[in-house]
């Protein structure tokens, strides 16, 4: 996916398209103006250092040892700008964030579906009315259609059998990370530790939709059953509609993609795991997803390039061994034919026509 509202998330745990706000520029925040005075202070002393201790020191020396100083001055000074600057462009989001709807409001759908917006305990949270009742109400149905779709009857193990849960948090702009949680945790995380989807099985996974940025964050359960390449297909997909503004048609799209890959992957995984099966029908095969083929590929590749090397290697060593002994060889029976004409006529051999012409050759 390339650059747009859309962006690709990082490798787990999924966290994509965090604006960075919350934790990182509350923490930050208090301890830029002390690194400000820190580095001010080093430069100092590093412009005082330059100027003493030059004492003995040859003219070269002397030279290199300024030099030297010089650039740590300087780097110094560039960080010293860098860290202001940070400064002042954190201070400007704090100002801004005073108006974002907080994370800490953002209610679980389970629980307080009434403000959420839903009319029954759903999977789906929009507190500021992004969508509208009706689209809401679709939202809700397929979401929670979505656990029954993918859910696998033909296993005995109830964690298995259970499809998997997907919630949506829909807010209009960019949420804080909260700060008074340790360790810090990004604005899904947080949502995902507060809804607790699937406490049993933790097979979920989360998305929250930014309408102002037109962004899409997601956090997965530990034992998700989605692989990450589907999640990252199934939204590519419909980046366009969410770039048009169609955001609903996106997600129901999102979902039926989801939904499509999802039992695709299971069917395939029964399918070459039927033979591997213990009596009460749970799985012993895991399929193979996109890191995992791409990794034996290049063990493959790389497996292939060592013996071709190696083979280059004994094929130059078996030339330079016996062919330097062809050669030797070949310039032995030279020298020899040579001798032979000049000692068997009257006349010494002056061109190569004499030496290999067979009527000049004589073998008594």
């Amino acid at each position: 996916m390339g650059a747009g509202p859309l962006a690709r998330p990082p490798p787990l745990p999924i966290m994509c398209d965090l604006v960075g706000t919350g934790t990182e520029f509350d923490v930050v925040h208090g301890l830029r103006p002390q690194l400000i005075l820190f580095y001010l202070n080093r430069i100092e002393a590093e412009i005082g250092s330059n100027m003493t201790n030059l004492g003995g020191i040859s003219t070269r020396g002397l030279a290199h040892r300024q030099f030297w100083n010089l650039n740590r001055i300087s780097a110094l000074l560039v960080l010293w700008i860098a860290i202001m600057f940070q400064v002042g462009s954190f201070e400007v989001v704090m100002v801004k964030s005073d108006n974002i709807w907080s994370v800490y409001r953002i209610p679980n759908p389970r629980q307080n579906n009434t403000e959420c917006n839903t009319p029954v305990p759903s999977f789906l949270c929009d507190p500021e009315e992004v969508f509208t009742e009706a689209e809401r109400l679709l939202l809700h149905y397929r979401l929670d259609l979505f656990e029954h779709e993918t859910a696998n009857p033909k296993v005995n193990d109830v964690c298995k059998q259970k499809g998997m849960r997907l919630g949506l948090a829909v807010t209009r702009n960019q949420l804080n990370n909260p700060i008074d949680v340790n360790p810090p945790t990004s604005v899904i995380q947080f949502i995902s530790n507060k809804w607790r989807l699937d406490d049993e099985c933790d097979k979920w996974l989360i998305f929250m939709y930014v309408n102002h940025t037109n962004k899409i964050t997601f956090w997965e359960g530990p034992a998700n059953t989605v692989a990450l390449t589907d999640i990252y297909l199934a939204i590519g997909q419909e980046e366009k509609l969410l770039k048009q503004g169609k955001v609903l048609e996106g997600f129901m799209n999102i979902l039926d993609n989801l939904q499509v890959l999802t039992n695709r992957r299971m069917k395939n995984m029964w399918n070459k795991s039927s033979r591997y099966t213990t009596l009460d029908g749970d799985f012993k095969f895991l399929p193979v997803d996109f890191y995992t083929a791409l990794t034996m590929f290049s063990i493959a590749l790389l497996t292939s390039m060592v013996v071709l090397g190696v083979g280059l290697l004994l094929q130059y060593c078996w030339k330079s061994h016996f062919g330097k002994k062809r050669d030797s060889d070949y310039l032995e029976a030279y020298r020899k034919n040579t001798n032979c004409v000049i000692e068997s006529t009257s006349t010494a051999c002056s061109t190569n026509e004499q030496v290999y012409n067979p009527t000049h050759m004589h073998r008594g």
